[in-house]
């Protein structure tokens, strides 16, 4: 029995010191003061490093807001953490530590002092053995006493014996009695943990909502793969940006450019301009002189991409049924139905998109780009099926044909200019008919090369007493009914420009004057920088 006990006591020493060593391990902390405890630890120091980093950016920019907050969640875990660590030091690491420092030393001792004695006990019995051999040989007094000295001797040391032996039995009893008590220290281990995951998970279940909010109302978001209608939301516009953006650069730029929208532009100048409208940032102009195609396929991609089809999945097959009708009057009526059936936002972007493909194809004799071929290209990126995705060349032709009827057809789907579909507040502005009739009188110093303003530097509220002249057959920018086109600006649109010339050093005098005679609320940053950039490379 006693030395089954002996292994049980010296399992549980050599799990306590285990259990013991290695959990202080894990703590990463240590002292009695929470504050600077709390300071030790790694995540109290990277919320330190994400707070400092937070203040490189400014106020409104959505990664320093992020840092902030997950600064905030570092310090909170790290509290959490803390406070964790020192309930497993008062559950487990100093009661295992006590009786790892005082209970079996104690056993350790008193197994050396039985040794002790069990070797001083077999000396008497040795002693008191050779006594009774001399007594037997010489029966005389003297050896008589040495008999019964070395036997009380030898008693005395077996009393000892049995008094430590009992002693050590006790106390090796005692730690085998108290196995439930270190057992459901434990499990109060195990509900430590369980409580600090459940308190650092309450911190941060209040803080991740608050983050997505605030991500959530963030504007600067991806306008690639994000539906229509929640980028209009979040840009506050009518028209996506992407649309506008590259509509307004086609119309001044590359209008007349061959095989729009059919040859394929350079991939990486693609990649740019897609770059750039997703992280709105504003690239210089020139950058992208001569690459028509490139933003042709930056548009085309916009909408490729769109979760859903300008055209909407619900009336696919009201277009592919209007598709079939052979009479063309009953056609084109289906079609207009169905265009008044789409959602607001769609129908905008729609009517923009197909205003600007009607107007270059009005310039097929340059371009080469008639309303077939300008179907043919852009008819799949506007509608497709929810099941194919528009792969398949059934589909394709019905969304070419159905698009070639909204382009030659144009004036009759939309006869009257929506005020949704003006050219504002984009980098790029279009110019009507090389008019710049809209630009007021300004008291500007002459450069050495004329500088030409555009209806971008003027006030976005054209003057009343002027109406911007109109192309024939074509509705006014401005919501008004058609105007007509004056004798001196009937033909601007086939100019051709200027080659290209140097800066004049009179440029920067030019922009003072701007600013000084144009209102600070009507005079957009934006185009401002467009117009300087087409002067220098003018």
């Amino acid at each position: 029995m006693a030395f089954a006990c002996e292994k049980r006591v010296e399992s549980i020493r050599q799990a306590c010191y285990t259990t013991n060593k290695k959990m202080k391990d894990c703590l990463q902390g240590s002292g009695n003061d929470i504050e600077k405890r709390q300071k030790k630890l790694p995540y109290y120091i990277l919320s330190q490093n994400m707070a400092e980093c937070s203040q490189l950016f400014e106020d409104d920019a959505i990664f320093g807001t992020m840092l902030a907050k997950g600064a905030e969640a570092c310090s909170q875990i790290s509290l959490e953490l803390t406070s964790h660590e020192m309930g497993l030091e008062n559950l487990i690491i100093i009661p295992f530590t006590n009786l790892l420092e005082n209970e079996f030393p104690r056993i350790e001792k008193m197994k050396r002092k039985l040794n002790k004695l069990t070797l001083d006990l077999d000396s008497w019995k040795a002693k008191h053995q050779a006594a009774l051999k001399a007594f037997s040989n010489q029966n005389t007094t003297e050896h008589m006493n040495r008999v019964e000295a070395a036997k009380e001797e030898m008693d005395d040391a077996s009393i000892k014996m049995e008094q430590c032996k009992d002693q050590l039995a006790n106390e090796m009893m005692y730690i085998v009695s108290k196995e439930a008590d270190y057992a459901r220290s434990l499990i109060d281990m195990v509900s430590a943990q369980a409580q600090y995951h459940r308190n650092a998970l309450a911190r941060l279940e209040v803080l991740v909502p608050k983050m997505m909010d605030i991500l959530d109302q963030h504007k600067r978001k991806p306008v690639f793969g994000t539906p229509l209608e929640e980028h209009l939301e979040t840009e506050g516009v009518k028209i996506a940006v992407p649309l506008q953006t590259c509509i307004d650069w086609l119309m001044e730029f590359g209008i007349d450019e061959e095989g729009l929208f059919r040859i394929a532009g350079s991939a990486g100048k693609v990649k740019v301009l897609r770059a750039a409208l997703n992280a709105s940032v504003e690239l210089p102009i020139h950058d992208f002189l001569g690459h028509e195609h490139a933003v042709a396929g930056a548009l085309k991609q916009y909408l490729r991409e769109l979760p859903e089809p300008l055209l909407t999945f619900p009336l696919y097959e009201d277009l592919h049924n209007a598709q079939g009708i052979k009479n063309n009057t009953k056609k084109l009526e289906a079609l207009l139905e169905i265009v008044h059936q789409l959602p607001q936002a769609n129908k905008d972007n729609f009517e923009f998109l197909v205003r600007f493909l009607h107007k270059v194809s009005l310039k097929s004799d340059k371009n080469k780009m008639g309303a077939s071929n300008l179907a043919l290209v852009i008819g799949p990126n506007v509608m497709w099926s929810p099941e194919d995705q528009g792969v398949s060349a059934a589909n394709m032709g019905v969304a070419s044909s159905i698009l070639e009827s909204f382009i030659a057809n144009a004036t009759y789907f939309f006869p009257e200019k929506s005020p949704t579909i003006e050219y504002i507040n984009q980098p790029f502005q279009s110019l009507q008919n090389g008019d710049v009739s809209r630009t007021p009188e300004l008291p500007v110093v002459p450069p050495t090369s004329p500088l030409q303003l555009t209806p971008s530097l003027a006030p976005l509220t054209p003057p009343p007493q002027r109406q911007p002249p109109q192309a024939a057959g074509v509705t006014s920018t401005d919501g008004g009914k058609p105007a007509s086109v004056p004798q001196n600006h009937a033909q601007s649109n086939t100019r051709r420009r200027p080659p290209l010339r140097p800066p004049t050093i009179l440029l920067l005098d030019q922009l003072t004057l701007l600013h000084r005679n144009l209102p600070i609320a009507r005079l957009k940053y934006r185009c401002l920088h467009v117009k300087i950039c087409l002067h220098v490379c003018k």
